[in-house]
């Protein structure tokens, strides 16, 4: 059975790269981790035939048409692939999604009961930086972040801590379904703000 070779998460991984997906990019992703999840050797860690149907349901819902998503977790992850072409990392403590990019870590979350997504943004010193110019950047990626967030139509705020700058941001699913390039692109702009040039 190839799922008690330790290479079969790997070989899965390698398997969802393969598929693109245009319309809802973190599909093959999800689908291949449900393949993994279903064929867990131990049997208490394996889903059942009902959350993977109610898992297949989902995706063919994503697939068809983004406006009939309606779960936080989904969208969290939709953003995280959208976000990079850097994999990102999925956590089984919070069920986040995140990514580094430079000195940036992005951690994007559902928030069910609440019916949001919410995106951590922090940005620190990697150490080949001068502390004069990244004193100087600092405040002005702030506020680019901010602004690009907001025009976007996320809620939040980012600000300047020491040698970092951290904040978050949240958007509710029904924006996300009405206005999801305005979101992603906003969100992509605040990426590029934390890229720190020197």
């Amino acid at each position: 059975m190839e799922s008690l070779h330790t290479t079969w998460k790997g070989t899965l991984t390698e398997e969802a790269n393969k598929y693109r997906s245009q319309k809802w990019r973190s599909l093959p992703t999800r689908f291949f981790r449900l393949i993994g999840e279903s064929t867990e050797p131990e049997q208490a860690k394996r889903v059942d035939v009902v959350q993977i149907e109610s898992e297949i349901q989902r995706l063919v819902n994503a697939a068809a048409d983004h406006r009939l998503v309606f779960e936080a977790d989904l969208w969290a992850e939709e953003l995280a692939a959208r976000c990079s072409t850097m994999p990102y990392i999925v956590s089984a403590d919070d069920g986040s999604y995140a990514i580094s990019i430079g000195g940036l870590v992005l951690k994007l979350r559902g928030l069910a009961t609440e019916g949001r997504v919410r995106v951590d943004l922090r940005w620190n010193q990697v150490g080949n930086e001068q502390y004069a110019s990244v004193r100087r950047w600092l405040p002005r990626a702030s506020d680019q972040v901010n602004s690009r967030m907001r025009n976007a139509g996320w809620r939040g705020q980012m600000s300047v801590n020491g040698y970092q700058i951290d904040g978050g941001f949240e958007a509710s699913v029904a924006d996300l379904q009405t206005r999801l390039s305005r979101l992603e692109a906003g969100l992509l702009e605040a990426i590029t703000a934390c890229q720190f040039s020197g």
